[in-house]
């Protein structure tokens, strides 16, 4: 179960090495073969194929004509990959890839589940209800993410935001007090909610993960056998079933 202004963190051999996945000699003309840039949603998307909608998706795609291939990627190189078209489709991003290719660039897929954006501070610290509150504050997100809901926070704190690689880091932060205040999601954090305190009732954004893609003949095609096959897996059961207590129904 969110005009950009990007930064290439290309920072290891390990990143690099999965760079050259997508090298000239290896893009895909194939009109059945669809590639899918992945960037980490704790438990969601991971890079071991583990997460929740890498399973849905493994299960809804096998049940079409085309053949996946999925490439692990930093966040915000997963949205760069994208955007110069070294891709065909993304994990989520749709309202992001919208607001910056124009709607009528992009076509997406029946969702692979529901997420809302709130704001976590500490177990037993105070609860943030109203924007007022984060005055002051040290806050942190996860690098990336900050696009879905930037608009939805003053002004003042749009540069003053920590950027983080992963959700663990902002709550590993606040546990040790580096950290006031974390902007994070749901479903992501539900593993760590013991140790977190927040208003369910004050959201920052909320909307669908999906499977996104450019807007084109064969990615439409794709899409049209994926969304059938995720729907039928929403009604037998199977999202639910798959994401144990991660799952959000819609």
């Amino acid at each position: 179960m969110r005009s950009l202004v990007y930064f290439l963190l290309i920072c290891s051999g390990a990143v690099l090495a999965k760079d050259s996945q997508l090298s000239s000699a290896d893009k895909l003309t194939d009109n059945n073969v669809i590639t899918i840039a992945a960037a980490r949603l704790s438990h969601l998307v991971e890079e071991d194929q583990s997460g929740i909608y890498q399973k849905i998706f493994k299960q809804a795609s096998a049940r079409t004509s085309f053949e996946t291939r999925e490439i692990f990627l930093p966040y915000r190189r997963a949205l760069l990959e994208f955007e110069h078209e070294k891709v065909d489709c993304t994990y989520s991003f749709t309202e992001v890839l919208e607001r910056s290719l124009g709607e009528s660039a992009i076509i997406f897929s029946y969702p692979l589940g529901a997420f809302s954006f709130h704001i976590f501070t500490r177990n037993n610290s105070p609860v943030i209800t109203k924007l007022s509150q984060l005055a002051n504050l040290n806050i942190g997100a996860i690098n990336g993410q900050e696009h879905y809901y930037l608009n939805s926070l003053p002004p003042t704190l749009h540069n003053k935001l920590k950027l983080l690689n992963t959700d663990k880091q902002g709550v590993d932060m606040l546990a040790l007090k580096r950290l006031d205040a974390y902007v994070g999601a749901l479903p992501d954090l539900i593993p760590y909610l013991a140790s977190l305190s927040y208003d369910p009732e004050f959201v920052l954004y909320k909307s669908f993960d999906r499977i996104t893609c450019h807007n084109n003949p064969k990615n439409q095609a794709f899409l049209n056998e994926l969304t059938a096959a995720l729907q039928a897996m929403k009604v037998a059961g199977d999202y639910q079933m798959i994401a144990g207590e991660l799952y959000i129904d819609f």
